[in-house]
Order: structure tokens, then C-alpha cells, then sequence
């Protein structure tokens, strides 16, 4: 039977949790000073109304709202958030719900009046980082750290591996690391299951001697190279890969003699390269050289507050930004987009956007121009949002080394009692300095 004694993370949460920001973002509401504000909730809470007249509050030009229409305020615990309503004569709304009392985790949505505005639990990382950019949008911290990562690895020449479900936007991550870099040559993405292996060689390296075309390696020549779903590699060109990386040096076309590459390697995938590894399908020393720098990019629903800076990016209604998707979408159509699950990401998401905007007119967009699958897919309930508490951290490598120990190695196992994925499981035990070979000798037991 499963432990139930406190994880020494979990123990120094309740001791001395972290310093957590609450802050509400504001999506979508009819006074345009407050559309995409954030307004800050301190120790003492804030009051939210038409006219409040209060300290600690805010009024907003929202003739739906009653004077002082809501309250919110931190918890009894540092992960959640408390709502009130004051009596308001319209309501405070989680989805279809009219609520009273309500208490709130990180990226819960709520309506007040025509408003809608979305909580954010913020642990301040990455703070230098929270200018958006054209690829990166958004002020959360999803994608302040994202950023930050990207930084972190454009810094270096070492490999990159680029992990992310799905449509979650690899490529513009892939855009934003190639213009921090500073590299003078150009960007190339090539898909790795398209590299064959009889001609590899040629693909990769180019023709060798002094005629032949040019291979990947020279195209790319001083910029990137992107091997998109590296997963998909066969195992034999997995091992020429890893001969590359180890020795940085190939043949150019029409050299006497082999070079230094200076083309920076980024890998791509949205598989669990760690469980190939152990199925023998992925060169486990191919993955540790990959691994040199990680790069998480989130999916579209953890980073909800974000969601109108990405429409805008993924979908664009105008050529100079001068009509945005806050303008045209009612809060009820917004509200449905925000609960919808989006399991293809930003994908899924410029699709939907991109049948929507023809419809976009006069008239905000309704909750009903929605297509019906979504609408069905969105269900009538609402998001209330999710704790920020220890599974927020990372936990040292003791707490770390104690679970793989309990779970004989196994990732899957670490990752349930985190409810995290189990890439984010690999990033911890990154930052935490554990090895793959620590995690191989906890597989094979005392």
C-alpha cells in the first residue's frame, strides 16, 4: 500500500509555503480601460463593483454590475482563493453556476456582470522575462518561464531538445530561440522521418569530394537546424546522429578535410522519449546528449490567461494587429472558448479561429456562432481552476531520490503522485541533478 506519510516537499509547504501572488486577469468587459488588466490581490483582498468607494477596491465601468459586486480574497491556504459574492443583483457566475461563496484554485474562470476575468496563482519566476514577444505572448507565468527557458538555452551551442504535445506551438518557440541566439545563419526544419537511410549520408552530411549538393548541415550552415519528431528517427540514423553531436565535425561539400559545425541542433518531439529509451526504440545515449538543454512548451490549458494574446498570434483578423479577437468575441463566446479543453493545442485553436472570422462583423461574436461540437465538448459547468501548491515546485533531489527509490525507478509512478506529466518529472530530476544512470540503478532495486 501506498505511503500516506508527508513527502518532505509537502512538509515544507505546510511549514513555510512559498509566496504566492494572487492576481486577477481581466479577459474580456465593456469598460475598455480594464480589458486585459491585472489587477493585484494582496493579503487584505480586494472588492470589485460599479462605485465601491472603498480602499482596496476597484470600480469598473460595467453598468451590469452592482455597486460592490464581489470580494476576493486569499484562502486559509497559500494554494487557493476565496470569492464572496456581496449581493450583487446579477450574480457572480462559475460557468452556469451562480455562486455565493466559492473557493478558487489557480486559472479559475468567473463572470461578473459582462465582465470575465480568469485567477492566477503566481509564484514570480522568471520576472525579467514578462514582456511578451511576437512568437512568446502572454504575462502568465506559463509564459514568462518559457521564456526564460528559451533565454537559457539560446545562451549556449549544446543540442536542444524542444518537448510539447501536440500543436502547442513548437515551431514559434523554435522562432524565438533562433532570433535570441543571434545566429547569422538561417533557420531549417526538416522532418526527421522524411531522412532516409540510404541516402542519409547526402541528406545530412551533403555529396562528399567535390561535386554533389549541398546537405542539411551546409544549408544551415551558422543558424539551426530543426529535426522535427526526432522519436520517428530510425535507430540506425539515430547512431550517425549521435557520432555528429559527440564529435561536432563533418565534411562540407567540396572540403579536403572535415570542420567544426556551427549549426545548432533543436530537437522536436511530443513523445516520451525516456519510455522509448526503455523499450529500445530511442538511443538512451543519444537522448542523454539531446538533453543538454530542455525546453517545456505548456499546452493551450495551462495557460489560459493567455488565450487572447495566442488567437491573435495563431490567427491574426488583420494584417496590422488593428482588429483583435478581444473586440469581436462576446464574453459568453469567450467564456465557451476558455472551457473548452483544446486537446490539439494552438492547432486546434487557429483552426476554429480561422471559420470564425469570416462571422466576425458589427456585432460581437455569440456564444452560439460557436460550432456545436464545441459547444458540446465545453459542457455547462465551470473551471475552478487548480491548487498552486507543492505540485508547483520543484522538489530537491532528496524528495526526489526517495520516491524513484519507492517506485523502484519507475517515471509513470513518480509522475502520478505529482499529478504532473512525466516530462515535467524529467525536468525536475534535470534541475535536480539526478541521473539516468541513479535512475537506472533504482530500477534494478537494492
Amino acid at each position: 500500500m501506498e505511503s500516506t506519510t508527508p513527502t518532505a516537499a509537502e512538509t515544507l509547504w505546510a511549514a513555510k509555503p512559498p509566496e504566492i501572488r494572487w492576481q486577477l486577469h481581466v479577459l474580456s468587459s465593456p469598460d475598455r480601460h480594464w480589458q486585459g488588466r491585472i489587477v493585484p490581490i494582496g493579503p487584505r483582498g480586494v472588492v470589485l463593483g460599479r462605485a465601491t468607494e472603498m480602499v482596496e477596491a476597484h470600480d469598473i465601468g460595467d453598468p451590469l454590475l452592482s455597486r460592490r459586486h464581489l470580494e476576493l480574497r486569499p484562502g486559509p491556504r497559500a494554494d487557493v482563493l476565496d470569492l464572496r459574492d456581496l449581493g450583487s443583483k446579477n450574480g457572480t457566475w462559475r460557468g452556469a453556476q451562480r455562486v455565493a461563496n466559492v473557493t478558487l484554485g489557480h486559472d479559475g474562470i468567473i463572470r461578473f456582470g459582462s465582465s470575465l476575468a480568469i485567477v492566477e496563482g503566481d509564484l514570480a519566476t522568471a520576472m525579467e522575462y514578462a514582456h511578451p514577444t511576437q512568437c512568446i505572448p502572454g504575462r502568465s507565468g506559463r509564459a514568462r518561464q518559457l521564456r526564460a527557458d528559451i533565454q537559457q538555452a539560446a545562451n549556449g551551442i549544446a543540442p536542444v531538445l524542444l518537448l510539447g504535445p501536440t500543436g502547442a506551438g513548437k515551431e514559434f518557440v523554435v522562432r524565438e530561440l533562433h532570433a535570441r541566439s543571434g545566429r547569422e545563419g538561417p533557420l531549417v526544419f526538416v522532418g526527421a522521418p522524411t531522412l532516409s537511410e540510404s541516402a542519409f549520408e547526402a541528406e545530412f552530411f551533403g555529396a562528399i569530394g567535390t561535386t554533389g549538393s549541398k546537405g542539411l548541415l551546409d544549408e544551415a550552415a551558422e543558424g539551426t537546424l530543426v529535426l522535427d519528431e526526432i522519436a520517428e528517427l530510425p535507430l540506425t540514423l539515430q547512431a550517425k546522429l549521435l557520432r555528429f553531436l559527440e564529435s561536432g565535425c563533418y565534411r562540407p561539400v567540396g572540403a579536403p578535410q572535415e570542420v567544426a559545425s556551427r549549426t545548432r541542433i533543436v530537437a522536436t518531439t511530443n513523445a516520451d522519449l525516456e519510455a522509448l529509451a526503455g523499450q529500445g526504440k530511442f538511443r538512451r545515449d543519444l537522448l542523454a546528449r539531446l538533453r543538454s538543454h530542455v525546453v517545456t512548451v505548456p499546452a493551450l490549458a495551462e495557460r489560459r490567461s493567455d488565450f487572447l494574446e495566442c488567437a491573435d498570434v495563431v490567427a491574426p483578423l488583420s494584417a496590422d494587429n488593428s482588429q483583435r479577437w478581444a473586440q469581436v468575441l462576446s464574453p459568453d463566446a469567450l467564456e465557451a472558448l476558455l472551457h473548452y479543453g483544446w486537446p490539439e493545442n494552438l492547432r486546434e485553436l487557429a483552426t476554429v479561429l480561422q471559420a470564425l472570422a469570416p462571422k466576425a462583423g458589427p456585432r460581437p461574436l455569440a456564444r452560439d456562432d460557436l460550432p456545436g461540437w464545441l459547444l458540446q465538448a465545453t459542457g455547462p459547468t465551470g473551471r475552478t481552476g487548480h491548487p498552486v501548491g507543492p505540485l508547483a515546485l520543484t522538489p530537491d533531489a532528496t524528495v526526489l531520490r526517495r520516491l524513484l527509490q519507492r517506485h523502484y525507478g519507475n517515471i509513470a509512478k513518480v509522475a502520478a503522485h505529482y499529478s504532473r506529466d512525466r516530462r515535467q518529472i524529467y525536468r525536475w530530476l534535470e534541475q535536480a541533478g539526478v541521473t539516468d544512470a541513479e535512475v537506472a540503478q533504482f530500477r534494478r532495486g537494492p
